[in-house]
């Protein structure tokens, strides 16, 4: 088996859509397609019964978004995202690219003592984010569950 063979079976994996399931926290990396990714984020957070105590929302680079202001409680607690439930919620801010997206979630997962993760990110985005995050957490001897739960693009965002 090639190396391709390998990574074209992971894609394929990562493209499955699943239910979160029963995990600690939800954890998402926005930025080109944001809203979906963070709107999906908090409807699993907020509406399935077993996804956990805490929503982790990494930054975002404001800048490449076209974003004025930070994505931040403030934020989402506004339309499109409308987000009420706050105990738990924890928000990075800004991040310029997705390894300080990692560092940052590995930090507030091993901080906040979580036990397993649904990572929420798009579809072309999984892999990387996924991959960087598990980096940033054996860098640290974090040892948890992560579960890929891949979002479509919206279509307004296909550049």
């Amino acid at each position: 088996m090639e190396i391709r063979d390998e990574v074209d079976g992971m894609l394929a994996l990562f493209g499955l859509p699943r239910p979160i399931g029963q995990v600690d926290a939800i954890g998402t990396f926005p930025g080109m397609g944001e809203r979906e990714r963070v709107r999906t984020s908090l409807k699993l957070w907020r509406n399935e019964p077993h996804t956990g105590r805490f929503l982790l929302v990494a930054g975002i680079h404001r800048k490449r978004e076209g974003l004025n202001e930070p994505l931040d409680m403030n934020q989402l607690k506004k339309f499109p995202f409308n987000l009420r439930r706050l105990d738990g919620v924890h928000v990075m801010g800004e991040a310029l690219h997705t390894k300080q997206q990692a560092d940052w979630m590995a930090d507030k997962i091993y901080d906040l003592g979580v036990t397993s993760l649904g990572l929420v990110v798009s579809e072309f985005h999984m892999l990387r984010a996924y991959l960087t995050l598990l980096a940033s957490l054996y860098s640290r001897k974090i040892r948890v569950p992560l579960f890929p739960f891949p979002v479509g693009l919206s279509i307004d965002r296909i550049v």
